[in-house]
């Protein structure tokens, strides 16, 4: 089965590259071929099918939990906001419209504002990403009372920053 599932990912590989370039957006494929490019351009060797596989797989599973996290977060906000439903499969109509029976195509999601705003909108209130920002404090300094030591590791969690009134009128609303 393994051989199977690499034999596929290099044949798409060798697909896409044969397609030529640039793309209007680009996928993991793309960056591997233009990562191959460079490395040819710069006289180094080039990445081995066995890497190129490997890099895949290695972006596959990087993306599996926060897809599921925020598969779920985004199930779960249009099971309680019927509403937000509605617009959005409008929008989706709208499109199939203006296509006049043509198929939609991953790149027209890209060209829709209220599904563009939906998307940004979701990543701000159900962010998969655990950690914004990661800072080493410069000096010694006290926070509520607390001494913090210079050379120490702060993390900040990212719902933090995205559900804060200094930067959200109204932080815990989804809001398109």
């Amino acid at each position: 089965v393994q051989e199977s599932i690499e034999k596929e990912i290099y044949d798409k590989y060798l697909q896409r590259l044969n397609e030529g370039r640039p793309k209007p957006f680009c996928n993991i494929v793309d960056c591997l071929i233009e990562r191959n490019a460079e490395l040819r351009a710069a006289g180094e060797p080039e990445l081995s099918k066995e890497e190129i596989i490997g890099h895949w797989f290695i972006f596959q599973q990087a993306g599996i939990d926060t897809s599921q996290t925020l598969g779920i977060a985004m199930m779960q906000l249009l099971a309680d906001h019927p509403e937000i439903q509605k617009r959005l499969q409008q929008s989706i109509d709208d499109m199939i419209k203006d296509k006049k029976g043509a198929d939609l195509e991953y790149e027209d999601f890209f060209t829709n504002e209220t599904l563009d705003n939906f998307a940004k909108e979701l990543l701000r209130f159900a962010n998969p990403n655990s950690v914004l920002n990661i800072r080493l404090t410069k000096k010694d300094f006290k926070l509520d009372g607390i001494k913090v030591s210079k050379n120490t590791v702060i993390i900040i969690p990212n719902q933090l920053n995205m559900t804060s009134s200094r930067y959200f009128v109204n932080p815990e609303v989804f809001d398109l």
